[in-house]
């Protein structure tokens, strides 16, 4: 009877020792992958905007002698009224009459305030500009 108990006990630790194996090894193949760190979130922000001062349009710049057409347009761009800081605008682009769909883009100068020069190819009508519209994107 001695031997019996002894034998099941031999083979309950063989079996608990190759399911450790199994275990140790299975282990091992998981801690060899590597993901790369990555991000994701979701979040809300205010999206403020830019204070635009300085607007002038040039009617005959560039060679142009015809007062009745737009060339191009300059303003200067700063952080909102409100004293939020907000960074250098990486894409500036503007139009000049209600509803366009054509937009002219600006190119930056400066270090805050920022100064954009907006050249509208082709030169826009006088009479059909009825407002200026800005976008800058940061």
């Amino acid at each position: 009877m001695y031997a019996a108990h002894r034998l099941i006990n031999r083979r309950t630790f063989i079996a608990a020792l190759v399911l450790l194996l199994i275990m140790s090894v299975a282990y091992a193949f998981a801690a060899a992958n590597v993901v790369p760190t990555s991000g994701a979130g979701d979040g809300a922000g205010a999206i403020s905007g830019y204070t635009i001062t300085g607007i002038d349009y040039l009617v005959t710049d560039g060679g142009n002698t015809d007062p009745s057409t737009i060339d191009r347009v300059t303003f200067s761009l700063a952080d909102t009224a409100d004293g939020i800081t907000v960074g250098q605008p990486r894409d500036v682009q503007i139009s000049l009459t209600a509803g366009a769909t054509a937009f002219s883009s600006c190119s930056l100068t400066g270090v805050g305030p920022w100064s954009a020069s907006c050249p509208i190819t082709g030169g826009a009508s006088v009479l059909a500009a009825d407002e200026l519209r800005v976008i800058a994107v940061e």
